[in-house]
């Protein structure tokens, strides 16, 4: 099984955030699960022709991520939430980039719809 999803990416013209000078892309790309019926959770996230294969689940401070390919982990809030899990995968120490990190929060976004909650 492959699932398809698509994400957006913001990208500013202006240093200035608050500026009506940027742009949306809306970029796709694809998960293919590898276990999603007990943690942790696996898959193979490809897109912008990168690939990220991502385990994720809980630990006893709450989710994880770990990316293995990319020697990158964090903690999580749920799967489903894009504004913290984006958050934390940018943090200053971070090895993903904005598009990186916005292409592994959709991407878990959408398995939380797979995984036993």
């Amino acid at each position: 099984m492959t699932l398809k999803y698509q994400y957006p990416v913001v990208i500013y013209y202006s240093d200035d955030l608050e500026s009506d000078d940027y742009e949306v892309n809306h970029y796709h790309g694809s998960i293919t699960p590898i276990r999603i019926e007990k943690e942790p959770y696996e898959a193979q996230v490809n897109t912008m022709g990168f690939n990220f294969h991502i385990l994720f689940g809980h630990q006893s401070n709450g989710w994880f991520l770990c990316v293995p390919n990319w020697n990158f982990g964090c903690e999580l809030a749920h799967p489903s939430n894009l504004s913290w899990n984006m958050q934390s995968m940018t943090s200053e120490s971070s090895k993903l980039s904005y598009e990186d990190a916005t292409a592994i929060a959709y991407a878990l976004n959408a398995l939380s719809d797979y995984i036993a909650k």
